[in-house]
């Protein structure tokens, strides 16, 4: 301290050293009450609480619902190679999750992990500048077998399309883009980033004479701004690109003039909105605190009206069917296909299921419940076809083989 600022000090009667020396001699005389078998005691008290608060008190939440890390280690011990490389200290951090029962503790527990240590929750990281990402990209995707999974694929949905273009419709597939190609540049640069199994989906739908769009290329030109940087869905924005990419193809497949009564639409966009925040509520912050609107991301919302009505809804039979996940039920796919042709649709998603929408609507199709359709738009997320082959080449093997002719 400056001569300066301590004779300010003295001056207005206020002497820091003074107060310091009779802080300790206070301090003394309270000790000298203490015994000395106590005095130990109290010098580790902050220490003792400071572990409760950090180590115990999480422990203690995990312990109710039998998860603690303990558990993890004592079902598979970990040998010495791993506490050297430090993927045993990994593995404690992950079985370490905070499983807290309490709706107060736990978002402020898991919010003092993210701005103590950066950690958010064994699923999900966040990249530079906060973008988040699920763990999942870094075990290897695409997987190694990725050209026989898209053949495979490519080989079932040629089967459907026919299936379907034997009662009067045509297919168009629409999948969506690894979000993580367009947010390359916010991954960490590690040699097991994920790359994208796009161009080999490509590959295996034109090999297999399947009609389908390529919307990587025609997102390209929006850049980062096709996704968003909490949430695992593409804006608005980029949905309305992609129903016009869509609508391009689809006028070659088949006579959009002639299916319902043409109708003008307009389309306004409006200010920017926060976004869904999916990864947002997978980190289990508080709603509105500091940390979670440090993580928030906001996009322009772009929405289509049509001038009377609805331009798609759901469950009212139309010529043109978009099916898909909630890559089209939230962020308004069908109504900027709608748009783009002049035609009222009808909208069929299921939110995590990249088939099971267009299998209901066929199945009403062939019980009489609803006409046939001339067009089916299906959009599905790539990583379907190479992370959830159950999702999306079991179910179709599923559906099809039941209507496979008895050999």
């Amino acid at each position: 301290m400056s001569a300066f600022p301590l004779a300010v000090q003295r001056a207005r009667g206020y002497d820091a050293r003074a107060v310091r020396r009779r802080a300790r001699t206070t301090l003394a005389a309270l000790m000298a009450l203490i015994r000395p078998a106590d005095r130990f005691r109290l010098r580790l008290l902050p220490a003792v609480l400071t572990f409760g608060a950090v180590v115990a008190a999480p422990a203690a939440l995990e312990v109710r619902e039998g998860r603690g890390p303990w558990n993890a280690w004592c079902a598979a011990p970990p040998t010495f190679a791993a506490l050297r490389d430090g993927s045993a200290a990994r593995r404690l951090e992950a079985a370490a999750e905070p499983r807290a029962t309490s709706a107060f503790a736990a978002p402020r527990y898991r919010e003092a992990l993210w701005r103590a240590f950066g950690r958010l929750t064994p699923k999900l990281f966040a990249g530079p500048d906060g973008v988040l990402f699920e763990t999942w990209l870094f075990d290897g995707y695409p997987e190694p077998d990725a050209a026989a999974r898209a053949a495979r694929g490519a080989a079932l949905v040629r089967e459907l399309a026919a299936h379907l273009e034997a009662r009067g419709g045509r297919l168009l597939s629409a999948p969506v883009p690894l979000r993580e190609d367009f947010l390359a540049a916010r991954l960490p640069n590690r040699p097991d980033a994920p790359r994208g199994g796009y161009d080999a989906l490509l590959a295996a739908w034109r090999d297999a004479g399947v009609p389908v769009v390529d919307l990587k290329s025609a997102l390209a030109p929006l850049g980062e701004s096709a996704f968003f940087r909490d949430d695992p869905h593409w804006t608005t924005v980029a949905a309305r690109v992609a129903a016009e990419a869509a609508a391009d193809v689809a006028r070659g497949l088949v006579d959009v003039g002639a299916l319902g009564t043409p109708e003008a639409f307009f389309a306004a966009t409006s200010p920017p909105a926060p976004s869904p925040g999916g990864y947002r509520r997978m980190a289990g912050f508080r709603p509105g605190s500091p940390s979670d609107l440090a993580l928030a991301d906001a996009a322009p919302i772009v929405t289509v009206a049509a001038a009377t009505g609805e331009p798609a809804a759901d469950g009212t039979p139309r010529p043109i069917v978009v099916a898909g996940t909630s890559f089209s039920r939230d962020f308004g796919f069908p109504h900027y296909v709608a748009a783009a042709l002049g035609r009222r649709v009808e909208q069929a998603a299921v939110q995590g299921d990249p088939f099971s929408a267009l299998a209901a609507r066929i199945v009403a199709a062939e019980r009489g419940e609803k006409p046939w359709p001339a067009l089916w738009i299906w959009e599905f997320p790539e990583r379907a076809v190479f992370r959830t082959p159950a999702e999306f080449q079991d179910a179709l093997e599923a559906f099809l083989a039941a209507r496979r002719p008895a050999k």
